[in-house]
């Protein structure tokens, strides 16, 4: 037994579709939602999907290996956000669905994107990236054999993402809770919307991305899905992201310095270049330069924004 797990919307409906279609082996899942059964020969399937922690498994036996499958969170949010008004309750908010999953308040969403990471990190034997699955998912699944017995694939086989929206696979399509057709067709519509790395660019509100950036910043930047622009900072200092502070670089150092200056360098973190980006860090630039010409007399912080967890 292997457990598949992601946060939700990461992509794990479409690997286990694949694992089907083109390897011929089932899968089953372990969850606690309360509208349809675990089944209870579920750790007889050789691989078992789940959105649960690793502190909530049952078996709990930790020589059990893991795969985790990772999705940029921003990407997460929105898709449940579209999940929840198109499949759950059409009379919800898009913007406040996806800011109660950004802030899962009660350990909600279970407890939210950055410490589902944080927590299957630790955990997996294996982290796998939504971008590969989706680019070359036989690659992708190939990486499973030294965990589990795989057959030969049948490549004519494998479907695509954008196969989800229109055919009744085993997995996710509704047939394996006895929709109607019409029903499986809003249910695919909905649930395999866009299936597009970086979709939240269009689609996630400026000040939902910053709060998004609050609150899982340090496990975006552990993923790789956001990187320190290392051309701000002189060779020899490092970024450091620091828990339970803000996540500050260090530009200069000097044990008692007679000034400090703390600059908000959080428009760095945009995905789009624009003035202000620009002015920002022509600024950080400028100021540090000029604390080395003045025998680093100043120390300059850069604060991109966020409290680590």
């Amino acid at each position: 037994m292997l457990w598949l797990a992601s946060y939700p919307r990461s992509g794990n409906t479409f690997f286990r579709n694949v694992l089907f279609e083109a390897y011929g082996l089932q899968s089953s899942t372990f969850h606690d939602e309360t509208d349809y059964p675990v089944d209870p020969e579920y750790t007889n399937y050789p691989i078992v999907k789940t959105h649960l922690l690793p502190s909530q498994l049952e078996p709990a036996d930790p020589t059990i290996p893991a795969v985790y499958l990772v999705r940029d969170g921003r990407d997460c949010v929105v898709s449940l956000a579209h999940y929840r008004k198109q499949l759950l309750d059409s009379d919800s908010d898009f913007r406040l669905n996806a800011q109660a999953a950004i802030e899962a308040a009660g350990g909600s969403h279970f407890g939210g994107w950055g410490h589902h990471v944080r927590s299957w990190s630790e955990r997996a034997d294996l982290i796998l990236h939504f971008e590969e699955l989706i680019s070359d998912p036989i690659a992708c699944l190939e990486r499973l054999r030294p965990w589990i017995d795989l057959p030969q694939p049948n490549l004519d086989k494998v479907p695509t993402f954008s196969d989800l929206k229109s055919k009744d696979f085993q997995y996710g399509s509704g047939l394996e809770h006895g929709f109607s057709p019409e029903d499986r067709k809003r249910w695919r519509e909905g649930k395999f919307r866009r299936g597009k790395a970086g979709g939240w660019k269009d689609e996630l509100p400026h000040d939902l991305h910053m709060r998004f950036l609050h609150h899982h910043g340090d496990a975006l930047e552990r993923t790789g899905y956001i990187t320190v622009p290392e051309s701000l900072l002189p060779p020899e200092e490092q970024f450091e992201s620091q828990q339970k502070s803000h996540w500050i670089s260090r530009l200069t150092r000097r044990k008692s310095p007679p000034f400090r200056l703390l600059v908000d360098g959080i428009k760095l973190l945009d995905t789009q270049i624009d003035g202000v980006w620009r002015y920002v860090r022509e600024l950080i630039t400028a100021l540090h330069d000029c604390s080395s010409a003045d025998e680093n007399q100043w120390e300059i912080d850069v604060s991109l924004g966020y409290l680590g967890n």
